[in-house]
Protein backbone atom coordinates (compact mmCIF):
# COMPACT_ATOMS: atom_id res chain seq x y z
CA UNK A 1 0.00 0.00 0.00
CA UNK A 2 1.56 3.37 -1.30
CA UNK A 3 1.55 5.86 1.49
CA UNK A 4 1.63 9.66 1.22
CA UNK A 5 2.19 12.92 3.18
CA UNK A 6 -0.69 15.19 2.20
CA UNK A 7 -1.06 19.01 4.09
CA UNK A 8 -3.50 18.78 6.93
CA UNK A 9 -4.38 22.25 9.71
CA UNK A 10 -2.09 23.30 12.75
CA UNK A 11 -0.63 20.03 14.92
CA UNK A 12 -2.41 21.39 18.28
CA UNK A 13 -5.59 20.44 16.16
CA UNK A 14 -4.63 17.17 15.37
CA UNK A 15 -3.87 16.65 19.37
CA UNK A 16 -7.85 16.68 19.82
CA UNK A 17 -8.38 13.98 17.86
CA UNK A 18 -5.57 12.21 18.02
CA UNK A 19 -6.79 9.35 20.25
CA UNK A 20 -3.37 8.15 21.60
CA UNK A 21 -3.25 11.23 23.51
CA UNK A 22 -5.79 10.12 25.59
CA UNK A 23 -4.65 6.59 25.73
CA UNK A 24 -1.04 6.88 26.41
CA UNK A 25 -0.25 9.88 28.34
CA UNK A 26 1.50 12.92 27.64
CA UNK A 27 4.98 14.94 28.76
CA UNK A 28 3.71 16.82 31.90
CA UNK A 29 7.15 18.76 32.90
CA UNK A 30 6.29 22.20 31.68
CA UNK A 31 9.76 23.23 31.46
CA UNK A 32 10.81 23.53 27.81
CA UNK A 33 14.11 21.92 28.52
CA UNK A 34 12.51 18.91 29.02
CA UNK A 35 11.63 18.59 25.37
CA UNK A 36 15.18 19.32 24.44
CA UNK A 37 16.44 16.23 26.18
CA UNK A 38 13.14 14.14 25.43
CA UNK A 39 13.72 14.91 21.80
CA UNK A 40 17.62 13.62 21.92
CA UNK A 41 16.44 10.40 23.90
CA UNK A 42 13.90 10.26 20.54
CA UNK A 43 17.03 10.82 18.50
CA UNK A 44 19.29 8.11 19.83
CA UNK A 45 16.48 5.52 19.84
CA UNK A 46 15.94 6.37 16.02
CA UNK A 47 19.62 5.61 15.36
CA UNK A 48 20.06 2.41 17.16
CA UNK A 49 16.77 1.31 15.68
CA UNK A 50 17.94 2.52 11.53
CA UNK A 51 18.00 -0.63 9.35
CA UNK A 52 16.08 -2.64 11.76
CA UNK A 53 12.56 -4.27 11.56
CA UNK A 54 10.40 -3.60 14.20
CA UNK A 55 8.57 -7.21 16.14
CA UNK A 56 5.52 -8.59 13.95
CA UNK A 57 2.67 -7.95 16.22
CA UNK A 58 0.57 -11.26 16.90
CA UNK A 59 -2.93 -10.75 16.62
CA UNK A 60 -4.80 -12.91 19.56
CA UNK A 61 -6.99 -15.74 18.24
CA UNK A 62 -10.63 -14.91 18.81
CA UNK A 63 -13.80 -15.34 17.47
CA UNK A 64 -16.49 -12.60 16.69
CA UNK A 65 -18.20 -12.16 20.26
CA UNK A 66 -22.17 -13.07 20.54
CA UNK A 67 -24.66 -13.17 22.76
CA UNK A 68 -28.57 -14.85 23.71
CA UNK A 69 -31.17 -12.15 23.11
CA UNK A 70 -31.95 -12.71 26.85
CA UNK A 71 -28.68 -11.29 27.91
CA UNK A 72 -28.75 -8.47 29.77
CA UNK A 73 -26.66 -5.25 29.66
CA UNK A 74 -24.40 -7.00 27.12
CA UNK A 75 -20.48 -6.36 26.61
CA UNK A 76 -18.06 -7.70 23.69
CA UNK A 77 -16.31 -9.84 25.68
CA UNK A 78 -13.01 -9.13 22.96
CA UNK A 79 -13.16 -5.75 23.51
CA UNK A 80 -10.12 -5.68 26.35
CA UNK A 81 -8.60 -8.29 24.67
CA UNK A 82 -7.88 -6.63 21.79
CA UNK A 83 -7.32 -2.92 23.48
CA UNK A 84 -4.61 -4.75 25.05
CA UNK A 85 -3.15 -6.14 22.24
CA UNK A 86 -2.96 -2.62 20.60
CA UNK A 87 -1.95 -1.01 23.21
CA UNK A 88 1.33 -3.94 23.24
CA UNK A 89 1.89 -3.67 19.45
CA UNK A 90 1.95 0.36 19.09
CA UNK A 91 4.84 0.79 21.59
CA UNK A 92 7.30 1.96 22.06
CA UNK A 93 6.75 4.39 18.67
CA UNK A 94 3.42 5.48 19.53
CA UNK A 95 4.60 7.46 23.01
CA UNK A 96 7.34 8.79 21.08
CA UNK A 97 5.23 9.74 18.00
CA UNK A 98 3.36 11.83 20.84
CA UNK A 99 6.14 13.29 22.54
CA UNK A 100 6.97 14.80 19.60
CA UNK A 101 3.49 16.05 18.81
CA UNK A 102 3.97 17.63 22.46
CA UNK A 103 7.32 19.22 20.80
CA UNK A 104 5.99 20.86 17.88
CA UNK A 105 2.89 22.18 19.95
CA UNK A 106 5.21 23.75 22.68
CA UNK A 107 7.60 25.40 19.93
CA UNK A 108 4.36 26.51 17.95
CA UNK A 109 2.78 28.34 20.44
CA UNK A 110 5.63 29.30 22.83
CA UNK A 111 8.29 30.38 19.45
CA UNK A 112 5.25 31.73 17.62
CA UNK A 113 5.07 29.44 15.12
CA UNK A 114 3.05 30.19 11.52
CA UNK A 115 1.70 27.87 8.92
CA UNK A 116 0.87 27.99 5.46
CA UNK A 117 -0.01 26.04 2.39
CA UNK A 118 3.78 24.04 1.73
CA UNK A 119 3.39 23.18 5.90
CA UNK A 120 3.39 19.39 6.85
CA UNK A 121 4.49 18.65 10.69
CA UNK A 122 6.10 21.69 11.70
CA UNK A 123 5.39 25.44 10.93
CA UNK A 124 7.37 27.31 8.31
CA UNK A 125 8.18 30.29 10.19
CA UNK A 126 8.31 31.98 13.69
CA UNK A 127 7.64 35.01 15.34
CA UNK A 128 10.06 34.68 18.50
CA UNK A 129 12.18 31.96 17.33
CA UNK A 130 14.61 32.79 20.26
CA UNK A 131 12.35 33.39 23.03
CA UNK A 132 13.35 29.71 24.10
CA UNK A 133 17.04 28.85 22.94
CA UNK A 134 16.06 25.00 24.24
CA UNK A 135 13.49 24.76 21.95
CA UNK A 136 14.74 26.45 19.32
CA UNK A 137 17.39 24.31 19.05
CA UNK A 138 15.46 21.78 17.85
CA UNK A 139 16.05 21.36 14.44
CA UNK A 140 12.37 21.39 12.96
CA UNK A 141 14.14 19.11 9.58
CA UNK A 142 15.13 16.49 12.31
CA UNK A 143 11.69 16.69 14.16
CA UNK A 144 10.17 15.85 10.32
CA UNK A 145 12.24 13.14 10.10
CA UNK A 146 11.86 11.51 13.04
CA UNK A 147 8.23 11.74 12.91
CA UNK A 148 8.15 10.47 9.43
CA UNK A 149 10.54 6.99 11.06
CA UNK A 150 8.52 6.00 13.47
CA UNK A 151 5.21 6.69 11.74
CA UNK A 152 6.69 4.29 8.55
CA UNK A 153 7.54 1.99 11.51
CA UNK A 154 4.01 1.42 13.04
CA UNK A 155 3.08 0.68 8.89
CA UNK A 156 5.89 -1.56 8.78
CA UNK A 157 4.34 -3.45 11.53
CA UNK A 158 0.57 -3.53 9.61
CA UNK A 159 2.47 -5.32 6.99
CA UNK A 160 4.58 -7.74 8.54
CA UNK A 161 1.29 -8.79 10.27
CA UNK A 162 -0.39 -9.00 7.12
CA UNK A 163 2.17 -10.48 5.26
CA UNK A 164 3.03 -13.56 8.27
CA UNK A 165 -0.57 -14.36 9.12
CA UNK A 166 -2.39 -13.60 5.81
CA UNK A 167 -3.24 -17.32 5.09
CA UNK A 168 -4.06 -17.84 8.04
CA UNK A 169 -7.74 -16.93 9.69
CA UNK A 170 -8.06 -17.71 13.04
CA UNK A 171 -5.64 -14.41 13.47
CA UNK A 172 -7.82 -11.91 11.37
CA UNK A 173 -10.37 -10.99 13.85
CA UNK A 174 -7.77 -9.33 16.16
CA UNK A 175 -5.69 -8.28 13.30
CA UNK A 176 -8.29 -6.00 11.42
CA UNK A 177 -8.93 -4.26 13.93
CA UNK A 178 -5.66 -3.16 15.03
CA UNK A 179 -5.15 -2.90 10.70
CA UNK A 180 -7.80 -0.22 10.82
CA UNK A 181 -7.05 1.65 14.28
CA UNK A 182 -3.20 2.06 13.02
CA UNK A 183 -4.37 3.60 9.55
CA UNK A 184 -6.80 5.71 10.75
CA UNK A 185 -4.47 7.60 13.22
CA UNK A 186 -1.54 7.71 10.33
CA UNK A 187 -4.33 9.54 8.00
CA UNK A 188 -5.28 11.24 11.09
CA UNK A 189 -1.70 12.64 11.32
CA UNK A 190 -1.51 13.01 7.60
CA UNK A 191 -0.47 9.58 5.54
CA UNK A 192 -2.60 9.32 3.13
CA UNK A 193 -2.83 5.31 3.50
CA UNK A 194 -4.99 4.97 -0.07
CA UNK A 195 -7.15 2.73 -1.36
CA UNK A 196 -7.63 -0.60 1.06
CA UNK A 197 -8.88 -2.83 -2.16
CA UNK A 198 -5.18 -2.27 -3.40
CA UNK A 199 -3.97 -4.19 -0.12
CA UNK A 200 -3.94 -7.73 -1.98
CA UNK A 201 -2.59 -9.60 1.15
CA UNK A 202 -5.10 -7.79 3.47
CA UNK A 203 -7.93 -9.25 0.82
CA UNK A 204 -6.36 -12.56 0.74
CA UNK A 205 -6.63 -12.70 4.49
CA UNK A 206 -10.17 -11.47 4.67
CA UNK A 207 -10.60 -14.66 2.08
CA UNK A 208 -8.56 -16.85 3.95
CA UNK A 209 -10.79 -16.20 7.16
CA UNK A 210 -14.18 -16.29 5.68
CA UNK A 211 -13.41 -19.49 3.98
CA UNK A 212 -12.41 -21.18 7.61
CA UNK A 213 -15.46 -19.54 9.25
CA UNK A 214 -17.64 -21.40 6.84
CA UNK A 215 -16.13 -24.44 6.89
CA UNK A 216 -16.00 -24.69 11.01
CA UNK A 217 -19.45 -23.71 11.13
CA UNK A 218 -21.06 -25.63 8.20
CA UNK A 219 -18.78 -28.70 8.45
CA UNK A 220 -17.55 -28.52 12.27
CA UNK A 221 -20.41 -27.37 14.09
CA UNK A 222 -18.84 -24.60 15.40
CA UNK A 223 -22.34 -22.96 16.44
CA UNK A 224 -21.02 -20.18 18.23
CA UNK A 225 -20.01 -18.73 14.94
CA UNK A 226 -23.73 -18.21 13.37
CA UNK A 227 -24.82 -15.02 15.01
CA UNK A 228 -22.10 -13.22 12.83
CA UNK A 229 -22.80 -15.38 9.04
CA UNK A 230 -24.58 -12.54 7.79
CA UNK A 231 -22.86 -9.84 8.94
CA UNK A 232 -19.05 -10.19 8.01
CA UNK A 233 -19.54 -10.29 3.72
CA UNK A 234 -21.41 -6.67 5.02
CA UNK A 235 -18.73 -5.10 7.33
CA UNK A 236 -16.19 -6.71 5.41
CA UNK A 237 -17.78 -4.37 2.49
CA UNK A 238 -18.58 -1.29 4.57
CA UNK A 239 -14.57 -1.34 5.81
CA UNK A 240 -13.55 -1.67 1.82
CA UNK A 241 -12.80 -4.80 1.50
CA UNK A 242 -14.84 -7.53 -1.28
CA UNK A 243 -14.47 -10.57 -0.90
CA UNK A 244 -14.16 -12.49 -4.07
CA UNK A 245 -17.19 -14.53 -3.62
CA UNK A 246 -19.08 -11.36 -2.70
CA UNK A 247 -21.58 -9.69 -5.42
CA UNK A 248 -22.81 -6.93 -2.97
CA UNK A 249 -24.43 -4.17 -4.61
CA UNK A 250 -23.24 -0.50 -3.43
CA UNK A 251 -25.89 2.31 -4.15
CA UNK A 252 -25.24 6.13 -3.04
CA UNK A 253 -22.46 4.75 -0.55
CA UNK A 254 -24.66 2.15 1.36
CA UNK A 255 -24.55 -1.46 1.02
CA UNK A 256 -27.61 -3.55 2.47
CA UNK A 257 -28.30 -7.20 2.67
CA UNK A 258 -31.10 -6.88 0.68
CA UNK A 259 -30.18 -5.59 -2.57
CA UNK A 260 -27.95 -8.60 -2.65
CA UNK A 261 -27.83 -10.98 -5.87
CA UNK A 262 -29.82 -14.42 -4.92
CA UNK A 263 -27.56 -16.19 -6.97
CA UNK A 264 -24.48 -15.45 -5.00
CA UNK A 265 -22.41 -17.94 -3.48
CA UNK A 266 -22.49 -15.87 -0.44
CA UNK A 267 -26.48 -16.57 0.03
CA UNK A 268 -25.82 -20.07 -0.60
CA UNK A 269 -23.85 -20.34 2.53
CA UNK A 270 -26.49 -18.09 4.30
CA UNK A 271 -28.77 -20.46 3.61
CA UNK A 272 -26.99 -23.46 4.91
CA UNK A 273 -26.28 -21.40 7.63
CA UNK A 274 -29.48 -21.42 8.50
CA UNK A 275 -30.64 -24.99 7.74
CA UNK A 276 -27.67 -25.77 9.90
CA UNK A 277 -29.16 -23.85 13.20
CA UNK A 278 -32.70 -26.24 12.98
CA UNK A 279 -32.82 -28.53 15.59
CA UNK A 280 -35.24 -31.18 16.98
CA UNK A 281 -35.46 -31.32 20.78
CA UNK A 282 -36.99 -34.97 22.56
CA UNK A 283 -37.50 -34.82 26.10
CA UNK A 284 -38.66 -37.79 28.62
CA UNK A 285 -39.27 -38.13 31.83
CA UNK A 286 -39.71 -41.16 33.89
CA UNK A 287 -39.86 -42.06 37.41
CA UNK A 288 -40.99 -45.14 40.68
CA UNK A 289 -41.09 -44.91 44.08
CA UNK A 290 -42.59 -46.26 47.16
CA UNK A 291 -44.04 -45.02 50.11
CA UNK A 292 -45.72 -46.15 53.89
CA UNK A 293 -47.26 -49.54 53.55
CA UNK A 294 -45.91 -50.36 50.31
CA UNK A 295 -47.62 -47.59 48.36
CA UNK A 296 -45.90 -47.80 44.74
CA UNK A 297 -45.99 -45.27 41.51
CA UNK A 298 -44.43 -45.67 38.25
CA UNK A 299 -45.22 -42.52 35.88
CA UNK A 300 -43.88 -41.88 32.33
CA UNK A 301 -44.09 -39.24 29.48
CA UNK A 302 -42.13 -37.66 26.45
CA UNK A 303 -42.15 -34.49 24.41
CA UNK A 304 -40.72 -33.99 21.06
CA UNK A 305 -40.89 -30.16 18.97
CA UNK A 306 -38.65 -28.90 16.51
CA UNK A 307 -36.28 -25.46 17.32
CA UNK A 308 -34.30 -22.80 15.62
CA UNK A 309 -31.58 -20.46 16.39
CA UNK A 310 -32.10 -17.50 15.01
CA UNK A 311 -30.31 -13.98 14.84
CA UNK A 312 -31.50 -10.97 15.57
CA UNK A 313 -30.11 -7.45 14.59
CA UNK A 314 -30.08 -4.90 17.71
CA UNK A 315 -28.77 -1.53 18.89
CA UNK A 316 -25.92 -3.88 20.19
CA UNK A 317 -25.52 -5.94 17.12
CA UNK A 318 -26.75 -9.20 16.06
CA UNK A 319 -27.41 -11.50 19.03
CA UNK A 320 -29.75 -15.20 18.61
CA UNK A 321 -33.06 -16.62 20.48
CA UNK A 322 -33.77 -20.19 20.10
CA UNK A 323 -37.61 -20.75 19.61
CA UNK A 324 -39.80 -23.49 18.73
CA UNK A 325 -40.59 -23.58 15.18
CA UNK A 326 -44.62 -23.95 15.74
CA UNK A 327 -45.35 -21.00 18.30
CA UNK A 328 -44.17 -20.73 22.01
CA UNK A 329 -45.52 -24.21 23.48
CA UNK A 330 -43.98 -27.74 23.74
CA UNK A 331 -46.95 -30.47 23.44
CA UNK A 332 -45.85 -33.93 25.78
CA UNK A 333 -47.33 -36.92 25.74
CA UNK A 334 -48.84 -39.38 28.89
CA UNK A 335 -47.41 -42.55 28.47
CA UNK A 336 -47.99 -43.99 31.99
CA UNK A 337 -49.07 -42.74 35.33
CA UNK A 338 -50.74 -45.01 37.71
CA UNK A 339 -50.31 -45.43 41.80
CA UNK A 340 -50.91 -48.69 43.83
CA UNK A 341 -52.37 -47.90 46.94
CA UNK A 342 -52.03 -50.82 49.38
CA UNK A 343 -55.71 -50.51 51.18
CA UNK A 344 -57.57 -49.01 47.98
CA UNK A 345 -55.92 -51.04 45.14
CA UNK A 346 -54.01 -49.27 41.71
CA UNK A 347 -55.24 -45.61 40.61
CA UNK A 348 -55.00 -45.44 36.61
CA UNK A 349 -54.46 -42.23 34.60
CA UNK A 350 -57.61 -41.37 32.74
CA UNK A 351 -56.22 -38.05 30.85
CA UNK A 352 -55.64 -35.81 29.80
CA UNK A 353 -53.35 -37.82 27.26
CA UNK A 354 -51.83 -34.65 26.10
CA UNK A 355 -50.25 -31.13 27.80
CA UNK A 356 -48.95 -28.13 26.14
CA UNK A 357 -47.08 -25.84 28.33
CA UNK A 358 -45.39 -22.63 27.30
CA UNK A 359 -41.42 -23.01 26.92
CA UNK A 360 -38.35 -20.50 26.58
CA UNK A 361 -34.52 -21.46 25.47
CA UNK A 362 -31.01 -19.74 26.07
CA UNK A 363 -27.63 -21.08 25.36
CA UNK A 364 -24.75 -19.03 26.06
CA UNK A 365 -23.02 -20.30 22.79
CA UNK A 366 -20.09 -17.97 23.21
CA UNK A 367 -19.20 -19.05 26.70
CA UNK A 368 -16.23 -21.29 27.67
CA UNK A 369 -18.82 -23.90 28.80
CA UNK A 370 -22.04 -23.03 27.48
CA UNK A 371 -25.38 -24.74 28.99
CA UNK A 372 -28.45 -25.17 27.14
CA UNK A 373 -32.08 -23.96 29.51
CA UNK A 374 -35.23 -25.18 29.21
CA UNK A 375 -37.65 -23.29 31.38
CA UNK A 376 -40.98 -24.32 31.22
CA UNK A 377 -44.73 -22.90 33.14
CA UNK A 378 -45.05 -26.41 34.23
CA UNK A 379 -44.22 -30.15 33.49
CA UNK A 380 -46.83 -31.31 33.76
CA UNK A 381 -51.54 -31.05 32.95
CA UNK A 382 -53.12 -28.11 34.61
CA UNK A 383 -55.23 -31.02 35.97
CA UNK A 384 -54.92 -34.70 35.96
CA UNK A 385 -57.37 -37.36 36.46
CA UNK A 386 -57.51 -40.91 37.40
CA UNK A 387 -59.37 -43.88 37.35
CA UNK A 388 -59.89 -45.24 41.50
CA UNK A 389 -60.59 -48.80 42.30
CA UNK A 390 -63.78 -48.07 43.11
CA UNK A 391 -65.02 -47.00 39.48
CA UNK A 392 -64.91 -42.93 40.22
CA UNK A 393 -62.97 -40.69 38.86
CA UNK A 394 -60.69 -38.66 41.54
CA UNK A 395 -58.48 -35.49 40.39
CA UNK A 396 -55.02 -35.69 41.79
CA UNK A 397 -52.32 -33.93 41.15
CA UNK A 398 -49.53 -37.22 40.97
CA UNK A 399 -47.48 -35.77 38.43
CA UNK A 400 -47.57 -32.52 39.29
CA UNK A 401 -45.88 -33.50 42.83
CA UNK A 402 -43.72 -35.72 41.58
CA UNK A 403 -42.21 -34.20 39.15
CA UNK A 404 -41.92 -31.18 41.05
CA UNK A 405 -40.01 -33.09 43.83
CA UNK A 406 -37.40 -34.03 41.35
CA UNK A 407 -37.14 -30.60 39.41
CA UNK A 408 -36.93 -28.98 43.51
CA UNK A 409 -33.96 -31.53 44.53
CA UNK A 410 -32.21 -31.04 41.04
CA UNK A 411 -32.56 -27.41 40.82
CA UNK A 412 -31.54 -26.32 44.54
CA UNK A 413 -28.14 -25.23 44.29
CA UNK A 414 -27.98 -23.12 41.28
CA UNK A 415 -30.99 -21.33 42.57
CA UNK A 416 -28.70 -20.51 45.76
CA UNK A 417 -26.21 -19.62 43.14
CA UNK A 418 -28.48 -17.18 41.42
CA UNK A 419 -30.23 -15.72 44.45
CA UNK A 420 -26.74 -14.29 45.60
CA UNK A 421 -26.42 -12.44 42.57
CA UNK A 422 -29.94 -10.92 43.27
CA UNK A 423 -29.37 -10.21 46.97
CA UNK A 424 -26.19 -7.92 45.61
CA UNK A 425 -28.15 -6.11 43.12
CA UNK A 426 -31.40 -6.00 46.01
CA UNK A 427 -28.04 -4.66 48.38
CA UNK A 428 -27.49 -1.35 46.30
CA UNK A 429 -30.59 0.07 48.27
CA UNK A 430 -32.55 -0.58 51.48
CA UNK A 431 -35.94 -1.92 52.06
CA UNK A 432 -37.70 1.38 53.24
CA UNK A 433 -36.18 3.31 50.36
CA UNK A 434 -37.61 0.56 47.78
CA UNK A 435 -41.05 0.67 48.91
CA UNK A 436 -40.61 4.98 48.63
CA UNK A 437 -39.73 4.56 45.44
CA UNK A 438 -42.11 1.66 44.28
CA UNK A 439 -45.05 4.10 45.38
CA UNK A 440 -43.82 7.16 43.18
CA UNK A 441 -43.83 5.01 40.75
CA UNK A 442 -46.91 3.35 40.72
CA UNK A 443 -48.78 7.26 41.53
CA UNK A 444 -46.55 8.93 38.86
CA UNK A 445 -46.72 5.49 36.26
CA UNK A 446 -48.84 7.82 33.30
CA UNK A 447 -47.07 11.31 34.13
CA UNK A 448 -44.08 11.91 31.77
CA UNK A 449 -43.71 15.41 33.43
CA UNK A 450 -42.90 13.75 36.97
CA UNK A 451 -39.89 11.64 34.93
CA UNK A 452 -38.87 15.28 34.12
CA UNK A 453 -38.25 16.58 37.43
CA UNK A 454 -34.89 15.92 39.95
CA UNK A 455 -36.64 13.60 41.49
CA UNK A 456 -38.51 11.77 38.48
CA UNK A 457 -34.83 11.56 37.01
CA UNK A 458 -33.63 10.02 40.00
CA UNK A 459 -36.56 7.35 40.03
CA UNK A 460 -35.53 6.26 36.58
CA UNK A 461 -32.16 5.87 37.12
CA UNK A 462 -32.94 3.25 39.72
CA UNK A 463 -35.53 1.84 37.66
CA UNK A 464 -32.85 1.64 34.70
CA UNK A 465 -30.28 0.38 37.04
CA UNK A 466 -32.51 -2.24 38.48
CA UNK A 467 -33.71 -3.37 35.06
CA UNK A 468 -30.11 -3.39 33.56
CA UNK A 469 -29.54 -6.10 35.68
CA UNK A 470 -32.82 -8.29 36.42
CA UNK A 471 -35.27 -6.77 34.01
CA UNK A 472 -38.86 -5.35 35.32
CA UNK A 473 -39.49 -5.08 39.09
CA UNK A 474 -41.70 -4.36 41.58
CA UNK A 475 -42.60 -4.40 45.26
CA UNK A 476 -44.57 -7.45 44.72
CA UNK A 477 -42.11 -9.43 42.50
CA UNK A 478 -39.38 -8.42 45.58
CA UNK A 479 -41.69 -10.02 47.98
CA UNK A 480 -42.59 -13.12 45.95
CA UNK A 481 -38.73 -14.02 45.39
CA UNK A 482 -37.95 -13.31 48.94
CA UNK A 483 -40.97 -15.61 50.36
CA UNK A 484 -39.19 -18.35 47.89
CA UNK A 485 -35.75 -17.39 48.65
CA UNK A 486 -36.63 -17.67 52.98
CA UNK A 487 -38.33 -21.13 52.24
CA UNK A 488 -35.29 -22.73 50.44
CA UNK A 489 -32.68 -21.65 53.00
CA UNK A 490 -35.13 -22.79 55.59
CA UNK A 491 -35.12 -26.34 53.76
CA UNK A 492 -31.43 -25.98 53.41
CA UNK A 493 -30.81 -25.31 57.18
CA UNK A 494 -33.33 -27.76 58.38
CA UNK A 495 -31.96 -30.44 56.15
CA UNK A 496 -28.61 -29.53 57.38
CA UNK A 497 -29.09 -29.97 61.66
CA UNK A 498 -31.53 -32.20 61.49
CA UNK A 499 -31.07 -35.93 60.12
CA UNK A 500 -34.68 -36.69 60.52
CA UNK A 501 -35.90 -33.87 59.06
CA UNK A 502 -36.67 -35.18 55.35
CA UNK A 503 -39.05 -37.79 56.85
CA UNK A 504 -40.73 -35.31 58.82
CA UNK A 505 -43.97 -33.82 58.19
CA UNK A 506 -42.53 -30.76 58.27
CA UNK A 507 -40.44 -31.32 55.50
CA UNK A 508 -43.56 -32.40 53.34
CA UNK A 509 -45.40 -28.46 54.51
CA UNK A 510 -42.49 -27.26 53.66
CA UNK A 511 -41.66 -28.74 49.91
CA UNK A 512 -45.83 -27.94 49.08
CA UNK A 513 -44.63 -24.20 50.10
CA UNK A 514 -41.80 -24.28 48.25
CA UNK A 515 -43.87 -25.52 45.68
CA UNK A 516 -46.44 -22.43 45.72
CA UNK A 517 -44.05 -19.73 45.99
CA UNK A 518 -42.15 -21.22 42.95
CA UNK A 519 -45.22 -21.10 41.22
CA UNK A 520 -46.08 -17.63 42.02
CA UNK A 521 -43.15 -16.38 41.52
CA UNK A 522 -42.74 -18.03 37.89
CA UNK A 523 -42.69 -15.36 35.53
CA UNK A 524 -41.03 -13.02 38.18
CA UNK A 525 -37.93 -15.07 38.32
CA UNK A 526 -37.62 -15.33 34.62
CA UNK A 527 -38.17 -11.53 34.16
CA UNK A 528 -34.81 -11.37 37.06
CA UNK A 529 -32.63 -13.99 35.43
CA UNK A 530 -33.74 -15.20 32.08
CA UNK A 531 -35.02 -18.43 34.24
CA UNK A 532 -31.97 -18.87 36.44
CA UNK A 533 -34.02 -18.37 39.45
CA UNK A 534 -36.82 -20.99 38.39
CA UNK A 535 -37.25 -24.51 39.38
CA UNK A 536 -39.29 -26.00 36.38
CA UNK A 537 -36.00 -25.59 34.50
CA UNK A 538 -33.85 -28.28 32.71
CA UNK A 539 -30.35 -27.70 32.50
CA UNK A 540 -27.38 -29.44 29.74
CA UNK A 541 -23.58 -28.51 29.01
CA UNK A 542 -24.18 -27.53 25.27
CA UNK A 543 -21.32 -29.23 23.59
CA UNK A 544 -19.84 -26.71 20.53
CA UNK A 545 -18.62 -29.38 17.69
CA UNK A 546 -21.42 -31.94 18.07
CA UNK A 547 -24.13 -32.68 15.31
CA UNK A 548 -26.06 -34.16 18.93
CA UNK A 549 -25.09 -30.75 21.46
CA UNK A 550 -27.02 -31.65 24.36
CA UNK A 551 -27.69 -35.62 25.58
CA UNK A 552 -28.08 -35.90 28.99
CA UNK A 553 -30.14 -37.06 31.83
CA UNK A 554 -31.35 -34.52 35.19
CA UNK A 555 -32.68 -35.87 38.15
CA UNK A 556 -32.78 -37.44 41.75
CA UNK A 557 -32.70 -40.76 43.26
CA UNK A 558 -34.19 -41.40 46.76
CA UNK A 559 -36.38 -37.93 46.94
CA UNK A 560 -38.70 -37.35 49.85
CA UNK A 561 -42.11 -36.08 49.09
CA UNK A 562 -45.69 -36.62 49.89
CA UNK A 563 -48.11 -38.90 48.09
CA UNK A 564 -51.11 -36.23 46.53
CA UNK A 565 -53.22 -39.62 46.86
CA UNK A 566 -52.64 -40.84 50.26
CA UNK A 567 -50.58 -37.96 52.12
CA UNK A 568 -48.30 -40.18 53.09
CA UNK A 569 -44.30 -39.98 53.18
CA UNK A 570 -43.22 -41.14 49.58
CA UNK A 571 -39.54 -41.86 48.58
CA UNK A 572 -39.53 -41.48 44.83
CA UNK A 573 -36.80 -41.65 42.20
CA UNK A 574 -37.33 -39.78 38.62
CA UNK A 575 -35.07 -38.98 35.81
CA UNK A 576 -35.00 -36.50 32.66
CA UNK A 577 -33.02 -37.40 29.14
CA UNK A 578 -32.83 -34.38 26.96
CA UNK A 579 -31.41 -34.51 23.30
CA UNK A 580 -30.86 -31.46 21.13
CA UNK A 581 -30.02 -33.03 17.89
CA UNK A 582 -28.76 -31.03 14.64
CA UNK A 583 -31.59 -31.37 12.24
CA UNK A 584 -31.16 -29.33 8.51
CA UNK A 585 -34.43 -28.25 7.43
CA UNK A 586 -32.71 -27.89 3.68
CA UNK A 587 -34.74 -25.43 2.62
CA UNK A 588 -34.43 -21.62 1.09
CA UNK A 589 -34.59 -19.74 4.19
CA UNK A 590 -32.92 -16.49 3.17
CA UNK A 591 -36.37 -14.99 2.38
CA UNK A 592 -37.35 -15.53 5.68
CA UNK A 593 -34.28 -13.87 7.24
Amino acid sequence: MVMKKQVFFPVWCMLLLLKTIVSFGQTKNSDVCDDKNTFITIQNWISTHKGTQPETPVPPVIDPDCHDCMENNYTDKNKQIIDDFMHKSVQPEEDMIINLLHIIKDKTIRLGGKFNASTRMVPSSYDNENAYPCLSAIDDRDLQRSFDFLVMREKQKIDLMIKKFEHDGDYFIGGVIYYFNVLRDLEILGYEVGSINSDKDLITWANNYYEKYKDRLLNHYQYQLYPKIFYIPHEMSLLGVDLSSSKIIHNNGHTSIEKLDETDAIVETWNKAISLMHFKLKISYSGDGSGEENDKAKVSFEGETEIRCRVVNTEDGPCYTWEPENGKTMTFKIEHAEFHDYDKGVFTYAGPKEFNTPVQFNVNMCNKEPVFRMIFDRLWPENEVYNSPAGVSVIAPMLNTLVSATLSKANIESIKKESKKFSQAESQYNKSDMEAWNKRMELHRNDRNYFKTAQGKKDLAIAKNLQKQYGSVSAQDQNDMNQLLNIKDSIEENSKSNPNYTSSPEYFEDMRKLRIASGKGQQVMQNFTGGALTLNKLELPFKIGSPEPVNGTIGEDNVMTKSSLTGGAFKFSGRFKVELINFPDNRDNIKNF
